[in-house]
């Protein structure tokens, strides 16, 4: 058998069990008061800036060095790397699927610890195209036994 259910007039169905209208009216005013405090908590602070303030311009936007100058440091950077070949302390600067690397003969090992650093930090230079306002990561391989035997992390030298 299907019965269905008797339809309720809609002041009926907003009942909330009080009795009197002050009740009701009670009720009300504290719904609407925890529907401001929600909005009001979920609001951004007054303090905060608006989302469609411009931000001033950073001070890395304001230290970018001109091209010309980017360029000639890539120059003197690649210079200084050209002169590590001769000598056996750098076979290649590559990047492997976007990765750097620098390849490194066996003078890599016999170098003092500042010579390696210098490398590094030119090698970084070089693959940053003179731009020294950025920062990179990039591993330092061993040509002979292809492991890695050093990471340059954005301004230091890692060695194992």
């Amino acid at each position: 058998m299907d019965r269905k259910r008797p339809q309720l007039p809609c002041a009926a169905m907003l009942h909330t069990g009080f009795t009197s209208h002050k009740s009701l009216k009670t009720g009300a005013a504290i719904s609407a008061l925890s529907v401001l405090f929600l909005l009001g908590a979920c609001s951004p602070a007054a303090d905060a800036p608006a989302t469609s303030a411009v931000a001033p311009p950073s001070a890395a936007d304001a230290a970018k060095p001109n091209p010309a100058q980017t360029a000639a440091r890539m120059q003197e950077c690649r210079t200084k790397l050209e002169a590590g070949i001769p000598s056996g302390m750098v076979i290649n600067a590559s990047a492997d699927n976007g990765r750097p690397i620098l390849w490194v003969g066996p003078e890599w090992e016999k170098s003092a610890r500042q010579a390696k650093e210098s490398l590094a930090r030119d090698t970084a230079c070089f693959f940053l195209s003179g731009d020294e306002s950025r920062t990179l990561k990039f591993s330092i391989y061993d040509q002979a036994t292809d492991r890695e035997v050093a990471v340059w992390d954005r301004s230091r030298l890692i060695e194992w």
